[in-house]
């Protein structure tokens, strides 16, 4: 079975205004090829949007082509229950992020937010691992 990534929004600004050989771009590669299952929700886009319009309005198109193009599924924000019980477990800023993984069964929670990698995810039932696209493609089978 391919292992679910979810993408927050520092994850899919990496797809859209990085190196073609940067680890983010790696990763959309590999899903391309059936190694991944990509998902984020409307939150890490509209994040990600509104972060492009202030710091690099010209990626934009880039970004929605590449929203278009990838095979990821965008879920919806997740229920304010699901939000309340993952602010338990780290900051509320980021807690719909992990709400969101937590509710497409990710395997993974992929971003670049060092604050949001050293969250302690320990008590969730699910094994979930927060961590950078460098480290997820560094991740055993």
């Amino acid at each position: 079975m391919r292992p679910r990534v979810f993408l927050d929004a520092s994850a899919l600004l990496a797809g859209a205004y990085s190196s073609p050989t940067g680890a983010m771009r790696v990763l959309i590669r590999l899903t391309l090829a059936d190694f991944y299952l990509l998902y984020t929700n409307e939150i890490a886009v509209e994040e990600a949007e509104r972060t492009l319009q202030r710091k690099a309005p010209e990626a934009i198109p880039v970004f929605r082509k590449l929203l278009e193009a990838m095979p990821m599924m965008i879920k919806p924000a997740s229920l304010q229950g699901q939000i309340e019980h993952a602010q338990r477990l780290m900051a509320p800023v980021d807690a719909p992020l992990l709400a969101g993984a937590i509710g497409c069964k990710a395997d993974f929670l992929v971003t670049f937010d060092r604050q949001l990698i050293a969250s302690d995810v320990s008590s969730l039932e699910s094994k979930l691992v927060i961590t950078t696209p460098g480290g997820m493609l560094d991740e055993p089978d």
